[in-house]
């Protein structure tokens, strides 16, 4: 493993790869660029003996004048660009209205996703293609009119047309917020499973040795949060000088300007200023929330939109149980997760511990906001203990958390309490508290309530 995270360069090239691949000009400005080579492939082929000749076996296709192919190249120009005006002026309107129900910061990633990007690009791309080939037309006589770069040009004027179809659909059903919620839920769980995979694979290339003594701190020299280590760099580094590190804050947590950012067994100040430097480059600051880097993000994102549609503005409760459910999965799978990895170098020396979650912690920030805000609420307080019960399920044998859920699951049951005040409201909350009475080993220190009146 070469990363924790994806950081693949130092600091600052991690920061502008960030920049630009999250960038909504990426892909269109590399489709862009294909459509320019294209016009040029198409017309150095129409002037070729192989492109005349196939012109001479489609007789359909050609054009008897010139003055119809400029007008039907104009009519396209203007056709696209009114499309897309119109698509992203709709796309706007829709956004604005959407981020009053559900948080920016969940809205930020939707207009860069790869297939807006790429419904850009081809539009962009069919303007330069028309726009080269007028441009390269405006001196050509009738019978110089290229055949084939003008069929394919009207082809990419009708999948343009497409494209819109599908960029309307697509976002329609992008900014639906159950939409949302599953693909926070598909991002993190691809996240999860990618971290598993590399806790795997470290702890079968570990050989048990433990980290040494490491009590002298490296304090940060600049804010943000931790996303991303590239182990590579930080390697060649701890090789060299016979480093060992052990990384003070999780990841995403924030980092402030003179904190320690990881302790060693060389004191900062006997490293050679160049290397010290590249060991502060290979630790990555971003200001944004990326789920694919951050599985933490996926969870917290997830219990915002909880938290949104349980205000009073919104109220709908339905939505947050949806989130709730959905956080029950992904907190079953981060379970088997271990909180730190300490990874080697090539000779099987220990060189780096790093705290990747802190499982505790993590479902006090996610949880607890959704129990506050929907105390009230029976359905909130159901899934809750639902999620409660399928964590419990993951820990009965070990019960590292028990405590944790006990706390959890009595503070929904006194929140909801007061709202139990007909007896099948009671009679079904005393079926969902047997059944955690029932575990086996006994986990849940939980009380039924009393049947009212």
């Amino acid at each position: 493993m070469e990363t924790i995270g994806t950081g693949l360069f130092n600091r600052r090239m991690a920061a502008v790869y960030n920049n630009i691949t999250t960038s909504i000009a990426f892909y269109p400005i590399i489709i862009t660029v294909f459509h320019l080579a294209l016009v040029i492939v198409m017309l150095q082929f129409d002037d070729s003996s192989l492109g005349r000749r196939l012109s001479y076996h489609f007789p359909w296709l050609k054009f008897n004048e010139m003055e119809a192919v400029r007008s039907i190249m104009t009519t396209l120009i203007a056709g696209i660009i009114s499309l897309m005006a119109l698509s992203f002026s709709m796309v706007m309107v829709v956004l604005n209205q959407t981020t009053t129900t559900i948080s920016p910061k969940v809205m930020q990633g939707l207009i860069s996703r790869k297939e807006h990007q790429f419904v850009l690009g081809n539009q962009f791309g069919a303007i330069v293609y028309f726009m080269v080939l007028l441009l390269l037309l405006r001196g050509a006589a009738t019978h110089e009119v290229p055949t084939f770069s003008i069929a394919l040009g009207l082809l990419l004027g009708f999948w343009s047309l497409g494209l819109f179809v599908y960029f309307i659909l697509n976002i329609s059903q992008a900014i639906q917020v159950t939409n949302i919620i599953v693909h926070i839920h598909e991002v993190t769980f691809r996240s999860l499973v990618q971290l598993k995979k590399d806790c795997e694979a470290e702890k079968a290339r570990s050989t048990g040795a433990p980290l040494g003594e490491t009590p002298y701190p490296y304090v940060t020299d600049k804010p943000g949060f931790l996303q991303q280590v590239n182990l590579k760099n930080l390697m060649r580094v701890a090789r060299k000088h016979n480093l060992q590190l052990k990384m003070e804050p999780y990841f995403m947590d924030f980092i402030p300007s003179g904190s320690v950012l990881c302790w060693a067994n060389i004191p900062p100040e006997k490293l050679p200023k160049k290397d010290r430097n590249f060991l502060y480059d290979s630790i990555h600051y971003f200001h944004t929330e990326n789920i694919a880097t951050n599985h933490n993000y996926g969870f917290t994102q997830l219990s915002e939109v909880a938290i949104k549609a349980l205000s009073h503005a919104i109220n709908d409760p339905g939505i947050a149980v949806m989130c709730i459910q959905f956080l029950s999965d992904l907190f079953a799978n981060l379970y088997y997760i271990e909180e730190t990895s300490l990874y080697t170098d090539e000779t099987q020396t220990p060189r780096l511990l790093v705290k990747k979650i802190n499982f505790e912690e993590l479902f006090n920030l996610t949880i607890s906001p959704i129990r506050h805000y929907g105390k009230k609420d029976q359905a909130v307080a159901r899934a809750l203990l639902g999620l409660l019960y399928v964590v419990a399920e993951e820990d009965l044998q070990e019960q590292k958390y028990r405590h944790l859920l006990n706390l959890h699951a009595n503070a929904v049951l006194e929140g909801i309490k007061d709202t139990l005040i007909i007896p099948p409201d009671a009679m079904a909350f005393n079926k969902i508290i047997g059944k955690m009475q029932t575990m086996e080993p006994p986990y849940f220190e939980v009380q039924k309530f009393e049947i009212p009146e």
